[in-house]
């Protein structure tokens, strides 16, 4: 997985996506989590424990086949950084497909009230 700065993320991404939508991977995931930015385990003695610095980060990922990449976002910037984000996915967004098992509970109702 790449990390990239926020910037360098959000290019990526919608060259990516552009690329989705040209005939490239049909499938885009997106997610985010709070990260924590720890690379060892938590120490099980609460004096350690507290001595941690807790900084507030977020971690965005795009996967596309087999192209992963990530940012992390500082709590300062996630309101500035969720906003661009937010616009290019909405701008890329264009073929967006209904889920099967939404059109399977829709018949399902529609054979409920005839009977």
């Amino acid at each position: 997985m790449v990390l990239l700065d926020n910037d360098a993320f959000i290019v990526r991404l919608s060259d990516l996506m552009m690329k989705t939508r040209l005939g490239g991977s049909s499938v885009v995931n997106l997610t985010l989590k709070q990260y924590d930015d720890r690379k060892k385990p938590i120490s099980r003695d609460p004096t350690k424990a507290l001595q941690e610095n807790k900084k507030k980060l977020c971690l965005f990922r795009a996967t596309i086949g087999s192209k992963k990449i990530s940012t992390v976002v500082e709590a300062d910037n996630v309101e500035r950084f969720h906003n661009t984000y937010v616009n290019v996915v909405r701008g890329n967004a264009t073929s967006l497909q209904k889920d099967f098992t939404e059109k399977r509970n829709l018949a399902q109702k529609k054979t409920k009230r005839a009977v």
